[in-house]
């Protein structure tokens, strides 16, 4: 969790660097080209992505099956849209991994596995701190039944 901390403290500028690098190898006014063309491509993705998501998880709830992997990819692609859109080149080359489906699929592997895991944990922390399926949590809670008097 520190060493993702660390990285986005140092992602702007490792960004500017990288900026200032390319501005003085190919010049200001290529650089800055490259720069527009990365936040179009950016937009046109994500236009695209709500759409194509939207219809691929339709065509899997109408033949009855869950639509997990489908969202999992729209949202990596929609990151990867957001990540062309943002100026620099280092968020697009990002964005470019983002783009192939191998690196997609093990992204949401990854976080499906994650996922899983804190559930299972989760579960088994709740089933060991029950005493008895049949005794309340709270032991204070007395069970009975009650009548009103004055009716």
């Amino acid at each position: 969790m520190r060493l993702v901390g660390i990285l986005l403290l140092l992602f702007p500028f490792l960004e500017l660097w990288l900026l200032l690098a390319v501005g003085d190898a190919i010049g200001a006014l290529p650089t800055l080209t490259l720069l527009v063309l990365g936040s179009l491509s950016g937009v046109l993705l994500l236009r695209q992505v709500g759409w194509l998501t939207a219809w691929r998880v339709d065509q899997r709830l109408r033949a009855g099956e869950p639509p997990n992997a489908e969202l999992m990819d729209g949202f990596a692609l929609a990151v990867a849209g957001l990540l062309l859109l943002l100026p620099g080149f280092l968020s697009d080359l990002v964005g470019i991994a983002f783009l192939l489906r191998p690196l997609r699929r093990l992204l949401a592997g990854a976080l499906v596995g994650r996922q899983r895991d804190r559930t299972r944990r989760a579960e088994e922390a709740w089933r060991a701190g029950r005493q008895d399926a049949g005794q309340p949590r709270n032991p204070n809670v007395i069970e009975g039944e009650y009548r009103r008097e004055d009716e």
